[in-house]
């Protein structure tokens, strides 16, 4: 049973409930989970003697493991575990009586989720399209629970501009990916224009601003 509204006669005290605690856990648990099939299923490193999370070492995901190839492109296990973080803290939000909000290991987490990327960039692969789109998901999820958001958004967004400096075949990808935040799609553009043009925006409105600008000069000249 999922926590929707406050948990009655479930806390210590005025301000906790234990229900919460107990899907704050799960949530950590799963971020572990999520991060161990990254890495097995779309980055296909195979040869790992220790894992993250516990749960991949017993009953389904032990015959995953052991799996030789991957039977399925639709990376199923990864999608499940995604929904079920975001739907266990969609409705752990809504407890006012929650103990505090979860946080991940900001350095850590994005740290990993760049070695995903650079991994599968380097890795040719038909599937590359689709794993760099979850990668771009997770990352919009782990955002979520960070407390420096902003930092966090410009550290991504600094990252991706750097592999398409080393890899432009992959602007497009990242630019129109629907699971790219459109925070970050803006500051890689604000990013790439400084390095080609010299110009820098100073924040991710005046980039809109900008474009917004282009597309009303577009139309005028259209009309005309």
């Amino acid at each position: 049973e999922l926590p929707t509204y406050n948990h009655q006669n479930n806390s210590n005290t005025e301000h906790e409930c234990l229900q919460c605690d107990e899907y704050f856990s799960l949530i950590n648990i799963l971020f572990y989970l999520l991060f161990d099939l990254i890495e097995y299923d779309i980055c296909e490193i195979y040869d790992k003697k220790t894992y993250r999370s516990t749960l991949i070492e017993e009953d389904y995901f032990n015959q995953f493991i052991r799996r030789k190839t991957i039977q399925t492109n639709n990376f199923d296990s990864i999608k499940l575990v995604i929904y079920l973080i975001e739907l266990i803290e969609l409705h752990r939000s809504k407890c006012h009586s929650k103990k505090e909000i979860f946080h991940l290991n900001e350095n850590q987490i994005f740290h990993s989720i760049e070695n995903f990327l650079q991994h599968i960039i380097l890795k040719a692969n038909d599937l590359n399209k689709e794993r760099i789109s979850i990668c771009l998901n997770v990352m919009e999820l782990c955002l979520l629970f960070v407390k420096e958001k902003e930092a966090c958004i410009q550290q991504m967004a600094l990252f991706l501009a750097k592999l398409c400096e080393e890899n432009s075949t992959y602007l497009h990808l990242f630019l129109f990916d629907e699971n790219l935040l459109p925070d970050i799609r803006l500051l890689l553009i604000n990013e790439l224009v400084w390095k080609k043009f010299n110009i820098k925006f100073a924040s991710t409105a005046n980039v809109i601003e900008f474009f917004d600008h282009i597309e009303v000069k577009e139309l005028l000249f259209v009309i005309k």
